[in-house]
């Protein structure tokens, strides 16, 4: 049976009252769990104007805190515009 990768992207949501360390925090643990879960890639997408997202931070900052975070599995970021 042919393999397929299993890839996650997060939004790095931020609870109301939570601060944006504790999403962070979250994100991260969340990326630990997956690449223990066998996710080879981990994406974190960045989206602006949007209070229940993380915006403040960008993906590729996240992207950088992720991979200190994890092992083996890939981290990304991406960010898209209209």
């Amino acid at each position: 049976m042919t393999k397929i990768p299993l890839a996650a992207l997060d939004l790095v949501p931020r609870s109301e009252g939570a601060t944006i360390a504790e999403a962070v925090r979250n994100a991260i643990d969340l990326a630990r769990h997956a690449e223990r879960f066998g996710y080879e890639r981990y994406w974190f997408a960045e989206h602006h104007l949007n209070s229940g997202v993380l915006g403040a931070v960008t993906a590729e900052q996240l992207g950088r805190w992720g991979q200190a975070a994890a092992g083996r599995c890939a981290e990304g970021a991406e960010g898209t515009r209209r």
